[in-house]
Order: C-alpha cells, then structure tokens, then sequence
C-alpha cells in the first residue's frame, strides 16, 4: 500500500513542478516591461516560494519554521515599497498555503501579520539587513504566537515553529545581507 502511495506523491509532485517551471516561463517576459517588471519579480517569487514550500511539505508536520515567505516579503518591500511589500506578502503567504497543502485557523493571523510585515519594513529601510530581517522575524513570532494562544491553538507547536522559524530566518537574511552587500 505504501508503494502505490509513493507513486501518487512522486507524480503529483513532477507534475506541479512541470507546471510551475512551464508558468516561470510565461511570466518571464513580464520582466522585460518597464511597467511590469515589479509584479513580474513578485510572480516569479511566488512561483520559487511555491516550489520551496512543495519541496519542504514534509517539515510541516513536525511544525518547523522554514519558510521563504518572511524573508522574501521583506526584500520585496525594501525593494518596491510599503504596499507592494504588503501584496507580496499576501501572495508569498498564499504560495506557503498551496505548496504545503494546508490551510488552517490559523491563517486568521499569519496572512495579516505578513501582510503587516510587508507594510512596516520600509520605515526601517536604513537598518542592515540581517538586523532588520531578526527583527522582523522576532516581532512576527512573537506576534503569531500571542494570537494564536488567544484563539487557543498549541503553545508547543507554536513555540517549536517560532524558534526553527528564527533560526532559519536569522540564517537566510545572514546570506542575503551577505550576497546584497
């Protein structure tokens, strides 16, 4: 019974990367249009945060933390504003949702405190970028983790997810800071 199940995971997974890749190349002229280039950079970040989140499925149900949408929503808003920040988090949060096949009550709170995220980077635009990023992360954890108490869901979960979800974020906004200059 497992081999049968394996199969279906194995094509279901070929499948939405073949469509993902196909959809990265329609929406790649997009960057070409002086006057789209910004929606195509958030699309194509969409579809790399889709991919991630299909890839990292698994890690899900041991609630951990990572994740590409923090610190992608921070970059788009550092690089396009405060209300295209809030967008791309909307749509990196929803590409979280789809590739990791799950939708919760607690969507209520993390959909709005990404988006909230998004909103807030750019007022803090000159800090450095991996003291911005922990920042970020910490104020969105600890954010999530209090509403969530309060419409009751796992204090253990939630915390395993808040530290694995710093640690992880800490060590990307390291590499992009590094990378960016």
């Amino acid at each position: 019974m497992r081999v049968a199940q394996a199969s279906v995971v194995e094509k279901f997974s070929r499948r939405n990367i073949h469509r993902s890749l196909f959809l990265l190349i329609l929406i790649s002229p997009l960057l070409l249009i002086p006057g789209l280039k910004t929606l195509g950079v958030i699309l194509l970040l969409f579809f790399v945060n889709l991919v991630f989140s299909f890839a990292t499925h698994p890690l899900r149900k041991l609630s951990v933390g990572v994740e590409l949408t923090t610190v992608l929503t921070v970059l788009c808003a550092l690089a396009f504003g405060p209300w295209w920040g809030m967008i791309s988090g909307l749509f990196f949060i929803i590409a979280e949702y789809a590739g990791t096949m799950r939708i919760s009550i607690l969507s209520v709170v993390t959909v709005p405190s990404v988006m909230l995220i998004g909103l807030i980077t750019p007022l803090f635009g000159d800090v450095s970028l991996p003291t911005l990023g922990l920042f970020v992360t910490v104020i969105y954890n600890l954010l999530t983790f209090v509403l969530c108490l309060l419409i009751r869901q796992r204090a253990f979960g939630m915390a395993v997810f808040a530290v694995t979800n710093i640690f992880w974020n800490n060590l990307l906004f390291s590499l992009a800071g590094n990378f960016l200059g």
